[in-house]
């Protein structure tokens, strides 16, 4: 993406003001006053749409502290219309993109070996990302419209352009449900598998692990390929008003999903990591490791909730509805410390549903269709390559920016809407009037128009809420309080729903107490930002967070000589050994993990080191050994070229003499420093030895979302 300017938005300006405001009174009130600042960027990539929100500080402020209405968002979001030409005011990006049909160039991904894909790492090659800095793509400015790459709101308004010459099947939507194995995503996942495979097959994105086999990876190009574009306008969006630069310290706090495996969360952390390096994002450009701090989305969305919330406490219970565009997801906690405010552990086991507001979208779309299924005869009077599916594309965009968002179904009587159509036959069956498609909810008749698209989705919601509920009440936990936030959760639909539903509750014997319906101060309720808002928060203040419990066991991948003896390993019994062809001795391939999931490890800690021996042939001119572990490379040509090793003893195996060749030991040692593991090679073994090669990997999503 270019860096071509864009103008700043009214809101933007008079938000800048007041942030800088308290900042400066915050660095003047410090000893050692500082104009550098330090940025907290707060990342929600959704399902459905994207936000990013931010605070800065001066740099040496040891203790900051915002309050929400200090945090800024993203806007100005390329081809946001939602302001005409005063530049996008939505706070947030659609989740999507539609590749090109041409192959991109990318290096092949170093985790497809002969192991199959089971080590997991996550290697990028970022040199010369292909995405990385292309021209704004206008889909309005190229002849050739399949050939530019389209994310965001490009998306959005090409997929429901007419005659549309694009190949469907490179668009890729919520893939974030790909790592959401459950029965509710199945159907999203299907579809998702398939724009993959054209993916795949076509060079544009890159297979990992087995060929044959899918893989949780397979998603990470996607992720990584929109993220720097998300990071490239936010980059942009900072320089124009901030004075942004490559000097900027830059801290990420990630939101992630708590269904969600800590693989899961690793691929989503590495997308981060490899973008914000691929857009030299701040300081990050001289960094050899991102650290993220990870954090679950509904506890980032109850920080921002109740930060300054006087009407929760210590030890209350309450449910938070986080309804976006693709997931629904209900979950009960209890507040643990209110300052900072930190939720203890989930009181009931968390709900969630495909069952997001995108999916209106879809029973609209199928409504209409299923009206004038029977109406070919308007395919003569459109131009050519029209089809009746095309025709009722031109009603979504409508439904998305105005039904969905102002009408409450719930309403007996009065809505009523017309869509003209040129050519339809009057109908009075189906309500087709002089050209027009009427849609109704008027509270008698045989078939509600609103109701059909709607209903279905705010059951399945209120199912999820009733099920929190109901197991909470069996626990003997008193619920008062559900708050309900995101997209879908400005719905008018959805409050009146579910405040009818917690009316009926409240009432029953078994209850006996008011739960109310918590949306916010105003029409709109809880910002589409808070949990992005709710990630900046957690992270300028970590205290109090989980236990550091690993998730994850962390290890070096190496051979471990063959000892299937009474005297040698008994769990080497029941394994196949491989010959080394150099030394002719027996070696199994081992993983010898330092960190075990499930252990409790401090934030700074030193592992036991340990011998690592490699043998190289004697006529091999350079001796350079890669480990899977991050990656471990040493280069130890020197002790052949300066003659400070001698050969080692030739064995004899079962069928033949060992090759001449030479034997290294190095000492392996690791160290976890908070978020961020480093390991080192070290020749020879010992204090007075040499490190002859260090590597380092963030390991945030080795442990609990909320840890520091």
């Amino acid at each position: 993406m270019s860096m071509s300017a864009r103008r700043i938005t009214p809101s933007a300006r008079s938000s800048l003001g007041e942030r800088e405001f308290n900042s400066s009174i915050a660095g003047k009130n410090s000893k050692n006053f500082t104009t550098e600042k330090k940025f907290v960027i707060g990342v929600d990539f959704g399902t459905t749409f994207t936000s990013v929100s931010y605070f800065f500080h001066p740099i040496n402020e040891r203790h900051p502290r915002a309050f929400p209405e200090q945090l800024l968002s993203i806007k100005n979001w390329p081809d946001d219309l939602s302001s005409g030409d005063a530049g996008g005011t939505r706070p947030q990006v659609p989740s999507e993109i539609w590749y090109s049909p041409i192959p991109l160039s990318r290096e092949a991904p170093q985790d497809t070996d002969d192991q199959d894909g089971t080590l997991d790492e996550f290697v990028y090659a970022d040199k010369s990302h292909p995405l990385t800095f292309v021209e704004n793509a206008n889909p309005e400015s190229s002849g050739d419209e399949s050939s530019e790459f389209l994310w965001g709101y490009q998306v959005h308004h090409q997929q429901y352009r007419e005659n549309i010459s694009r190949n469907t099947g490179t668009r890729v939507k919520r893939s974030k449900l790909h790592l959401v194995p459950t029965a509710y995503t199945h159907d999203d996942r299907v579809e998702l598998l398939r724009s993959m495979e054209i993916l795949i097959d076509n060079g544009i994105i890159r297979k990992h692990g087995s060929k044959d086999e899918p893989d949780a990876r397979n998603v990470l190009d996607i992720f990584t390929d929109f993220l720097v574009k998300v990071l490239n306008h936010t980059k942009e969006q900072l320089i124009q008003l901030h004075n942004f630069s490559s000097q900027s310290v830059v801290e990420f706090s990630l939101t992630v999903p708590t269904i969600w495996s800590p693989n899961a969360s690793r691929i989503l952390q590495t997308a981060l990591q490899t973008a914000a390096r691929l857009v030299k994002f701040g300081n990050i450009s001289t960094k050899k490791v991102v650290i993220p701090y990870i954090v679950s989305e509904p506890e980032a969305a109850a920080i921002y909730m109740l930060a300054g919330n006087s009407s929760v406490h210590p030890r209350e219970t309450f449910i938070i509805a986080d309804c976006g565009g693709g997931t629904v997801d209900i979950v009960t906690y209890e507040i643990g410390t209110e300052h900072p405010l930190r939720l203890s552990e989930e009181k009931v086991t968390p709900g969630g549903d495909n069952c997001g507001s995108s999916y209106l979208n879809e029973n609209w779309k199928n409504m209409l269709l299923d009206k004038l299924k029977d109406e070919s005869y308007l395919l003569d009077m459109w131009p050519a390559g029209e089809s009746l599916e095309s025709i009722v594309n031109r009603f979504i965009p409508n439904f998305e920016n105005d039904h969905k968002r102002r009408k409450d179904i719930t309403s007996l009587f009065g809505l009523k809407t017309r869509l003209h159509l040129p050519g339809l036959k009057e109908n009075a069956e189906k309500r087709f009037d002089d050209g027009h498609i009427v849609i109704i909810n008027f509270g008698y008749g045989n078939r509600q128009d609103w109701e059909e698209v709607f209903n279905p989705l705010l059951e399945r919601v209120k199912k999820l809420l009733h099920a929190q509920l109901f197991t909470a009440l069996e626990k003997g936990l008193k619920v008062k309080k559900v708050f309900l936030l995101g997209g879908f959760g400005a719905s008018p639909s959805l409050r009146s729903y579910l405040r009818n539903y917690l009316r009926e509750m409240s009432n029953k014997p078994e209850v006996g107490y008011d739960i109310e319906l918590m949306t916010g101060n105003d029409a709109s309720g809880y910002p589409v930002t808070a949990v992005s808002c709710g990630a900046v928060l957690a992270a300028l203040n970590k205290n109090n967070g989980p236990a550091r419990m690993a998730q994850s066991s962390y290890g070096i991948f190496r051979k471990e000589l063959y000892q299937p003896t009474v005297l040698g390993f008994e769990a080497h019994r029941n394994c196949t050994a491989k010959n080394c062809s150099i030394d002719n001795q027996d070696y199994l391939y081992v993983v010898n993990y330092f960190v075990f999931k499930g252990s409790l490890i401090p934030p700074r800690h030193r592992f036991e080191p340990w011998i690592s021996i490699h043998a190289f042939p004697e006529d091999s001119t350079t001796w350079i050994y890669a480990q899977i572990a991050g990656r471990l490379e040493f280069d130890m040509t020197f002790l052949k070229t300066q003659r400070k090793i001698p050969l080692a003893e030739r064995r004899y195996g079962k069928t033949k003499l060992a090759e001449p060749h030479y034997c290294v030991e190095l000492e392996i040692s690791a160290e976890l420093n908070g978020m961020l593991l480093e390991y080192s090679a070290r020749y020879p073994p010992g204090v007075g030895g040499k490190i002859m090669s260090r590597g380092q990997v963030c390991v945030s999503a080795a442990f609990a979302p909320g840890c520091a």
